[in-house]
């Protein structure tokens, strides 16, 4: 029956769930792209190989490197992508179309088994994006500490590698230059400051990031000064120091220091300015 790879799909997600029981919440975003991105790999491979298998040809699913939206009229994808706006658009197809394609890789490599492997032991968006690249350290940046006092931190994230892609592919319109953003990461953590008492947009927002060398994170940097430039045009990114670029908006101040394999960003109410 035509609903049955569907159906197949929707029980994998539930198989999901209670496999992962309360932590499918991820807590960063990062790790939730990864992921999603597995959950729906792991779900279309199943409707796929189903909806294939009953003319012999289940593994074609993986030897034709099949798209899940070409079937079913496009319900194995729960969105459609087109009508999105462009960052959701950007984050939703990475999490079918490389989702899949790594879920369709892992099993090849040994079954079902060698994908359970992959999502336990893959689980940020850069291990989906280099699946041959080394693994790298759980915890690469020191716990944060308040940028100034009177600061809580109210919020904490990690964007990961296509985070950083999409961020910088769609405020700039240019693909090229958001897969050299996200090219090398390392780490990275957002966090938020804000005042213990009186107005939060007085907070201050810190984005610490790492890189896998000064190369990388020199891309990054330069990456990111072209997108302040693209968000907010005609005002100018002026160098501030020895590796420091900072913009000035009306209402921040927006500060890019580089130094080795990390790039730091600190985005502040912008100071006062004193009348002549």
């Amino acid at each position: 029956r035509k609903d049955e790879p569907l159906i197949s799909h929707l029980l994998m997600h539930v198989r999901q769930r209670e496999r992962a029981g309360a932590d499918f919440l991820k807590q960063s975003t990062d790790n939730l792209l990864a992921y999603a991105a597995w959950a729906e790999g792991e779900a279309n491979l199943l409707a796929l190989r189903y909806l294939f298998e009953g003319m012999g040809l289940a593994d074609s699913v993986i030897e034709l490197n099949l798209d899940p939206g070409d079937f079913l009229d496009g319900s194995l994808l729960s969105l459609d992508l087109e009508r999105l706006p462009a960052a959701e658009e950007s984050l939703v197809r990475f999490v079918y179309t490389e989702g899949f394609v790594q879920a369709a890789l892992a099993y090849a490599e040994g079954g079902w088994s060698a994908l359970d492997r992959a999502i336990i032991l893959r689980t940020t968006t850069r291990d989906l994006l280099h699946p041959e690249a080394k693994s790298l350290p759980d915890l690469l940046l020191e716990e944060p500490q308040a940028v100034s006092e009177g600061l809580a931190l109210a919020d904490e994230d990690s964007l990961g590698e296509q985070g950083i892609v999409t961020l910088v592919s769609t405020v700039t319109g240019k693909d090229n230059l958001g897969l050299l953003a996200g090219d090398g990461w390392a780490d990275d953590r957002l966090l938020r400051w804000e005042p213990l008492q009186g107005d939060s947009a007085a907070g201050t927002t810190e984005w610490v990031t790492l890189w896998i060398s000064e190369d990388e994170a020199a891309d990054f940097d330069y990456a990111f000064g072209r997108t302040l430039e693209a968000r907010f045009r005609g005002i100018p990114l002026e160098s501030t120091g020895p590796g420091e670029r900072s913009l000035k908006t009306a209402k921040r101040l927006f500060r890019i220091t580089h130094a080795g394999e990390r790039v730091h960003i600190l985005i502040t109410p912008a100071p006062a300015t004193t009348p002549n």
